[in-house]
């Protein structure tokens, strides 16, 4: 893994340091990702919401870069509006890395190599 690359933070498994435990709720041991970790998958989607935005300016049928593009928004409103266990939330940021990917390859299939 290359720190530099862009696309490294879609292989972090995140640990307990990541996240972020409720002290105020009436059950132990639920919480959220830490807030940069969010952040960064945040400023992720953003880039790839401009590409997506593009490409459906262009192709206003084709729906599963759309689907993919509203799993990806679902899976982030889960990670930072749910309190979880940290299971779950591991569960919650490989969902995103997984509908993330899948989005990045379908776009690359379309504008590169389907052409």
């Amino acid at each position: 893994m290359d720190p530099q690359d862009p696309l490294s933070f879609l292989w972090w498994s995140p640990n307990h340091g990541d996240f972020i435990s409720s002290s105020r709720g009436a059950v132990d041991g639920i919480g959220k990702s830490s807030r940069a970790r969010y952040s960064r998958f945040e400023e992720m989607k953003k880039e790839l919401d401009g590409r997506i935005t593009m490409y459906h300016t262009r192709n206003p049928k084709h729906e599963p870069v759309l689907l993919l593009e509203r799993d990806i928004h679902n899976v982030l409103i889960r990670l930072d509006s749910l309190r979880t266990t940290f299971d779950q939330m591991v569960f919650g940021v490989t969902e995103f890395q997984r509908c993330y990917l899948e989005a990045l390859g379908l776009l690359d299939y379309l504008e590169i190599y389907r052409p």
